[in-house]
């Protein structure tokens, strides 16, 4: 249940936080960045118990394209 609506407001976070054409009540647009609701979803799926440290950082494939990433990033820029 906890992990549906973490699921279901990373979705609308998503689409709505920084779509500048969708402004909220409160919050207005462009208030959130993708990336950081990425991060603040896992944060809270790591609070709650959903997930476990553990669990990603047995991901061992996924960090390593991270980091292969990473290093491209940094090769285009100073090229």
């Amino acid at each position: 249940m906890i992990m549906a609506v973490l699921g279901a407001a990373g979705e609308f976070l998503w689409i709505t936080g920084s779509n500048p054409t969708i402004t909220l009540p409160v919050l207005g647009s462009n208030f959130i960045n993708p990336t950081m609701v990425v991060f603040v979803v896992i944060s809270l799926m790591l609070v709650t118990g959903v997930i476990e440290f553990e669990d990603i950082v047995a991901e061992k494939s996924a960090w390593e394209v991270f980091f292969l990433l990473h290093l491209a990033a940094h090769a285009v820029r100073r090229a």
